[in-house]
């Protein structure tokens, strides 16, 4: 009996409390007393109880990259990574999702990589440039991930299946030159250290 008396009574509350509010004024609690700002009355009475408002999420609508600004952030994550600030990196790569050019992408999956190689997290590194390799076959940027997942396995002691991604590195018509003869110099010194089979 007393609970029901309760729950009437601060459901009279609230419908008062929602009737002031819709009329423009502030809202009150039992008493008179003015409500707190971000709480709510859980009882009324001379000891009522407040519960704190969960806060209400505001969406924001995705903002897209443009390819320019895509290719600006990536520089600037270049020279994190280089100058070894990774965190900063990782949220401008958290930042580049909304990317919506194929391309672009697929070049940030390579700085992926390298970001992870750069602090040794050699199967993540890995992970991310076979990602690129097997999503997108024909792309121009497979020669450069071939050689990244080759630099991966190398970090995982792995010689033999590097040699083979480099060799692919290689031969892969559409890779820069650079990237070519990076993978020729790290090939050449697999084979100084490793016998072929």
């Amino acid at each position: 009996m007393v609970l029901a008396g309760r729950c009437a009574a601060l459901i009279a509350v609230s419908s008062l409390m929602m009737v002031a509010v819709a009329k423009g004024g502030q809202a009150t609690g039992a008493g008179g007393v003015e409500e707190r700002p971000g709480w709510e009355v859980l009882s009324s009475g001379p000891d009522e109880l407040y519960q704190k408002k969960p806060p209400t999420k505001k969406h924001k609508p995705k903002q897209t990259i443009s390819a320019k600004e895509s290719a600006a952030m990536r520089r600037e994550a270049r020279e994190a990574i280089r100058a070894g600030e990774f965190d900063r990196a990782e949220r401008l790569l958290r930042k580049a999702v909304v990317v919506k050019k194929r391309s672009e992408r697929q070049a940030w999956l390579l700085l992926e990589a390298e970001l992870e190689i750069a602090r040794e997290r050699w199967a993540k590194a890995g992970l991310a440039a076979m990602r690129l390799v097997i999503l997108h076959p024909g792309c121009e940027r497979v020669g450069a991930a071939q050689y990244w997942a080759g630099r991966a396995y190398e970090g995982l002691e792995r010689p033999r299946l590097a040699a083979v991604l480099y060799e692919r590195s290689v031969s892969a018509k559409k890779a820069k030159s650079s990237i070519r003869e990076r993978a020729k110099a790290r090939l050449a010194a697999i084979r100084k250290r490793v016998p072929r089979r």
